[in-house]
């Protein structure tokens, strides 16, 4: 079994995260990010500019929304759907979710959603058929709006459009003011109905590949929650199997008990900091490279929690609280929120590692890196609430 210790670890995480992506650039740039990282995580917060384009701002030095938008309504290359949560995925990517979309309801929940709504199914398709896409605002309801398991009080057209999505006969076409602009799954995939499923061991192995490619190293846990396409006895055996074709490797880290694996051809030989000219990244918290939280624990002994879920009197760090990585360490935690009216971005609290605000170089990357935040959340200035170094 390979040895590495945890600064290779960390040199091979944010090697694969973040530095051979510098010389990409404009709207193809965006897309190979999409492709090498598996899927680009949404979330509907905006209290700066949300997740998604956050996520690709940090990879693609002139990245703009309107990329990713081009990409999902004029060239087709993108699509939404559940990866490791609701996300961006490549277009070559959708039959191995296919699987999912065939055995819809996967679970009681869907199950009794479906049930409550399919008489509108019919509905829904019909419109979409004869108008061309549709999103939920063009849909009327004279009933009373329920509440649906914990989906909150919305029509019931709304939910069906959703399910339709889940059950691959609808597809997101386009964003329209964040809301989605659902079109036959037919008029954008043709054929998709007819198109080969791959296999279960199929899947298991595609999800193995596609978490080696995007993290470099990963442990087996890391890879049944990269993207979810198959048991995880089925990724068990798919590992075995590729360890034993000398296809992939084990690998111990220091200090460690778990067993990390990476491709056999993964050069491991001197492995060092890639640096890229960004010493310092404010990250979101649904950043690929920190989505996986036990990661940051084990590689970067980063103890790390989104808190924008939980009461205020629980919070610590803040509602909308980002992680600071400062070349190859996560250093502190960021809690931002842009004003737009005023154009201000407001750094509610900036929690850091007294050692490292007190170094002169990271105060200079720190401070060239939040002019290009300012920017890219629409403001021209900022104002610091207040620093607490640890």
């Amino acid at each position: 079994m390979i040895k590495i210790t945890k600064e290779q670890a960390r040199h091979l995480a944010l090697q694969h995260q973040f530095h051979r992506f510098s010389n990409l650039k404009g709207k193809a740039g965006t897309l190979e990010v999409i492709r090498t990282l598996s899927y680009i995580q949404l979330d509907t917060i905006s209290v700066i500019q949300r997740a998604h384009h956050h996520t690709l701002y940090n990879r693609i030095d002139d990245y703009h929304p309107d990329m990713l938008d081009e990409l999902l309504a004029k060239d087709k290359a993108i699509w939404e759907y559940w990866g490791h949560a609701a996300s961006y995925l490549p277009r070559e990517d959708y039959p191995y979710y296919r699987n999912r979309m065939l055995t819809f309801p996967n679970n009681q929940w869907e199950r009794n959603l479906w049930k409550a709504h399919s008489d509108i199914s019919k509905h829904v398709l019909n419109r979409i058929r004869k108008e061309g896409p549709l999103s939920s605002k063009h849909f009327e309801h004279t009933g009373k709006k329920q509440a649906n398991n914990g989906w909150g009080n919305v029509k019931p057209s709304k939910i069906m459009l959703e399910l339709l999505m889940w059950r691959g006969d609808l597809i997101v076409t386009a964003r329209d003011n964040w809301q989605r602009v659902y079109d036959l799954t037919e008029r954008v995939i043709p054929h998709y109905k007819e198109m080969e499923i791959p296999a279960e061991m199929a899947r298991a192995e595609f999800m193995i590949i596609r978490t080696l490619q995007a993290h470099g190293i990963a442990t087996e846990s890391d890879i049944n929650k990269h993207i979810t396409l198959a048991p995880r006895k089925a990724v068990s055996e798919s590992l075995n199997r590729l360890v034993k074709a000398d296809k992939v490797r084990k690998l111990h880290i220091e200090e460690q008990k778990d067993i990390w694996y990476c491709f056999a051809d993964l050069d491991l030989s001197g492995i060092h900091q890639d640096a890229d000219g960004r010493n310092v990244r404010i990250l979101s918290p649904f950043d690929n490279a920190v989505i996986l939280r036990s990661r940051l624990t084990h590689i970067f002994d980063f103890d790390y929690s989104l808190e924008c879920y939980v009461t205020p009197a629980k919070r610590q760090f803040g509602y909308w609280n980002c992680p600071i990585l400062f070349n190859d360490i996560l250093v502190g935690i960021l809690d931002p929120k842009a004003d737009r009216k005023s154009k201000t971005l407001n750094l509610n609290t900036i929690f850091i590692r007294k050692d490292i605000w007190k170094q002169k170089r990271f105060q200079t990357a720190f401070d060239k890196e939040l002019q290009r935040f300012i920017q890219f959340n629409g403001c021209t200035t900022y104002s610091l609430g207040k620093v607490v170094q640890k």
